[in-house]
């Protein structure tokens, strides 16, 4: 039973300790009113890339209005809760300019309700950028660990800031938090298999 006992402790740190940063899903807000955000993940890479200077597919370019009252928003599905976004990777076509000023930012429950009083500040995820301009290149302009409060992540501009089309792809890396449920099933799958192994 002791042997048992130390395994399944073994197991749920192996589970844990295996967990790395992946690309997370999102979709691109077209919408309600909303600008449109196609083009930041139009050419999504397979893993999370490497920093600096790429000759990486980044897709089609995009770019917003800052002029007051525009606003744009990503939708990070209905899973929201089990998101922990963990870095903020951007795709930077050759030349152009860095964005300047501050964007309001906020998750929201829906974005047809925009301000309604259950939004929830957010940090500034992909607004901040500075790179210089002489190369193509990802770029990590966030890191930290969030967990977003709602499902909706909205930017609003109110015609302080400048933005430019220099990005090209947004990525969204962190982890996928499993829920108690899986966590204890993969712990029992593997106490079983070493069972299996002991026998």
């Amino acid at each position: 039973m002791r042997y048992i006992t130390i395994t399944l402790a073994a197991v749920a740190c192996i589970a844990l300790a295996a967990n790395a940063a992946v690309v997370l899903p999102y979709t691109a807000g077209s919408a309600n009113g909303y600008q449109s955000t196609a083009g930041m993940n139009d050419a999504q890479p397979a893993s999370v890339p490497t920093l600096g200077t790429t000759t990486d597919d980044f897709g089609n370019s995009f770019g917003f209005y800052t002029t007051n009252p525009r606003a744009v928003y990503v939708d990070f599905g209905s899973d929201y809760a089990l998101v922990d976004l963990q870095q903020v990777i951007i795709g930077l076509k050759q030349y152009g300019t860095d964005p300047s000023g501050t964007p309001s930012c906020f998750w929201s429950e829906d974005p047809d309700e925009e301000f309604d009083g259950t939004d929830v500040a957010a940090p500034n995820l992909f607004f901040g950028w500075t790179a210089a301009s002489s190369s193509k290149s990802w770029q990590q302009i966030w890191s930290g660990s969030v967990t977003p409060a709602h499902q909706y992540y909205i930017v609003a501009f109110d015609g302080t800031q400048g933005w430019s089309n220099r990005p090209q792809e947004v990525v969204l890396a962190g982890e996928i938090i499993p829920e108690p449920a899986t966590m204890a099933l993969l712990a029992f799958g593997g106490i079983a298999a070493i069972i299996r192994r002991k026998r």
